[in-house]
């Protein structure tokens, strides 16, 4: 499904959603790569990495309700959540309408057995107490009993879409962890996930430091000569006195 390499994806599940939006904006000058409004049903569950699989909706119109149910034919999503890629991020923009939940315990049971790495919507989420308890991480805008079709119905799948004020195309890459969600262009992700990993060990080393009475001063933001410092530390087997 997606241009990114399983390595890639791989180690960027070892970088911070904190480090990987600061790099964005050293990067790319990308301000807009963190879903806002959302938040985990279950924070001991929710850090996941993979592909963006995107939904769109729209508000509901009148003539069109037996559409926008899921479990009808002529629905946009009439079989795709029976096929859905293992290992992706299904990302559902909702407009932010907070009014009807995106998905149910029993669509999110299938999600589960396909693989689904996790899911994420800047709206509501119906059945929010059975979902929590899930093997799957889950990340909402809010809690809504009423079914979807209450006020939207969707319009398309892998499309670009708006979720929490982000873009995000299909197969972009989508990062969660316990500060957030941020999402990667995929034309990115590679070189993310490798100064993502190098910037994690270095300022755990200068934390390190700090925590001993180093003072910030030529230290912290990290410089080269911090950088290879730390280098110089992991080449020498991360010695205790480090």
């Amino acid at each position: 499904m997606s241009a990114v390499n399983t390595e890639t994806i791989d180690m960027l599940g070892g970088v911070s959603t904190n480090t990987i939006a600061g790099l964005l904006l050293k990067i790319g000058n990308m301000r807009t790569r963190a879903i806002r409004g959302v938040r985990p049903l279950n924070r001991d569950c929710c850090r996941f990495v993979g592909p963006a699989f995107t939904v769109r909706y729209v508000p509901v119109r009148e003539d069109l309700t037996e559409s926008a149910s899921l479990a009808s034919p002529t629905s946009h999503l009439a079989g795709t959540l029976d096929n859905l890629p293992r290992g992706c991020v299904m990302v559902f923009d909702m407009m932010r309408d907070e009014t009807s939940g995106c998905v149910g315990d029993v669509l999110m049971s299938r999600m589960i057995v396909q693989g689904v790495a996790a899911v994420v919507c800047d709206g509501g989420m119906r059945d929010t107490s059975a979902i929590a308890r899930m093997a799957i991480p889950v990340w909402c805008a809010a809690t809504a009993p009423p079914p979807s079709a209450r006020s939207l119905m969707a319009a398309d799948v892998q499309t670009m879409i708006a979720c929490g004020g982000v873009m995000v195309r299909p197969g972009d890459i989508v990062v969660g962890d316990e500060d957030g969600v941020a999402v990667i262009p995929a034309h990115l992700a590679e070189e993310v996930a490798r100064k993502g990993v190098e910037q994690e060990r270095v300022e755990a080393w200068i934390r390190r430091k700090v925590e001993r009475g180093a003072k910030l001063a030529g230290l912290y933001p990290p410089r080269e000569e911090s950088q290879a410092a730390c280098r110089a530390w992991v080449a020498a087997g991360s010695p205790e006195e480090g």
